[in-house]
């Protein structure tokens, strides 16, 4: 090879090499700098919420989340130091999905209900025990904390107290610890149920309308007792009003649903953050489920809790039983009809000022089609004049035509009579 071949192949070569370093480094930065969006992206939209793929191990692997595909060591990374915290600290690391997380919690959670020596010391554990500092306050269990609302809450209470009765008080307990157990564990497997299974609308529906059917049912009951007093029939009344309560306690704990995909991973949200309320614990939450989705159910679950105490002060502890029984279900279905009350009002009174509208407008579009009527008549008359007038000037300019055509006649004769003349003349 010629001298100047080898220098012109030694810079090709120098060439390659620095368009490979140049690409290597627009990739690499390319990478930092997906790798810095992912960082900031991820909180916000959290993990899938149905379990697919274990998480890989291998830091360099991918893991799918919504639409990206993300390094194990950025997720690794961003759950550091994001473990959950107590009867839950065994789960750490990354989670692979918001379902896998609450299914590995529940499993948790089982095995320390199964700890209990009976189903009197597992309803403890699931409703809660009394404090032993202030007289009448429950110390909540994972079930009473996880009530959606006042009412909730407080049949947790009352099946506490209910299993605290003797056999032989009067009146006699409404059902037995181990009747009562059963119930607060269905209810607590339907509160993870509503996480684990799809969302249903018509289940949800299903849901509210038992346990409102029920709850009417037991109010009834408990009124035609209340007016019984002691005469005859009470007892009836008594057995009827039992049974009417345990149709209402099977009812709260009966399986529901979530009502959509957002719905569904912020019950995840609230169910994680209580269960589990550790810094560490609630950092991996908000990861897990997404920063909006987790600050709207912490949201949610303070102001229901706010609620609570509210409803607490209006009455005295003496009252409080009486006052539950009786009129919580009233209160809340007045408070529903006041709403759709105001709410029909509004739309009747939206109704009115859409009528008038429309009446306004149908006068308006009225004066608008008799004022272009009008217009329509008079052009109409103005063309039929018009037209009797071109027909007139048509028929005159017909008549000139016809004369022009006479005289042109008569000159073309008398232009062959002055050549016939000259003619002769000419001779």
């Amino acid at each position: 090879m010629k001298p100047l071949g080898i220098v012109l192949l030694f810079i090709n070569l120098l060439a390659a090499a620095g368009v490979a370093y140049l690409a290597t480094q627009s990739w690499a930065k390319r990478q930092e700098q997906n790798t810095a969006i992912l960082k900031y992206e991820l909180p916000a939209i959290g993990m899938p919420t149905n379990k697919g793929p274990a998480v890989p191990t291998n830091p360099e692997e991918t893991y799918n989340v919504g639409t990206r595909d993300v390094r194990v060591k950025i997720l690794t990374e961003l759950f550091a130091g994001a473990g959950r915290g107590g009867d839950y600290s065994q789960l750490s690391g990354v989670p692979g999905s918001v379902v896998g997380e609450v299914e590995d919690l529940k499993r948790l959670l089982d095995a320390k209900l199964n700890e209990q020596p009976n189903a009197a010391a597992k309803l403890q554990f699931l409703v809660g025990v009394p404090s032993r500092t202030v007289p009448g306050r429950l110390e909540p269990g994972p079930l009473t904390l996880l009530a959606d609302d006042f009412e909730e809450r407080n049949t947790y209470r009352e099946w506490a107290a209910e299993a605290a009765k003797p056999q032989n008080a009067n009146p006699a307990p409404v059902l037995s610890p181990d009747e009562l157990f059963a119930l607060a564990r269905a209810a607590l497997d339907a509160k993870f149920d509503l996480i684990t299974a799809a969302p249903s609308p018509s289940a949800n529906s299903a849901f509210e309308a038992a346990k409102l059917t029920a709850r009417q049912a037991r109010d009834k009951a408990f009124d035609d007792f209340q007016k019984a007093a002691k005469g005859p029939g009470q007892a009836d009344l008594q057995k009827a009003y039992n049974e009417s309560l345990k149709q209402y306690w099977t009812a709260l704990s009966a399986k529901s649903a979530s009502l959509s995909e957002s719905d569904r991973r912020r019950r995840a949200a609230g169910l994680l953050s209580v269960l589990d309320p550790s810094a560490s614990g609630q950092k991996r939450t908000a990861l897990l489920v997404g920063l909006s989705d987790y600050t709207a159910a912490i949201l949610e679950r303070t102001q229901r809790l706010s609620a609570m105490p509210e409803r607490y002060e209006r009455q005295g502890e003496a009252e409080l039983a009486a006052f539950l029984v009786v009129y919580q279900g009233k209160l809340a279905t007045s408070r529903d009809l006041d709403r759709m009350l105001q709410k029909q009002a509004n739309i009747t009174r939206g109704f009115a000022t859409q009528q008038k509208k429309a009446e306004e407008l149908v006068l308006s579009r009225t004066k608008h089609r008799d004022d272009a009527q009008g217009r329509v008549n008079d052009i109409d008359a103005k063309t039929k004049a018009t037209a009797a007038t071109q027909a007139e000037l048509e028929r005159e300019i017909l008549q000139l035509q016809r004369l022009v055509g006479a005289r042109f006649d008569e000159l073309f004769q008398l232009e062959d009579q002055v050549f016939a003349a000259e003619k002769q003349k000419a001779k």
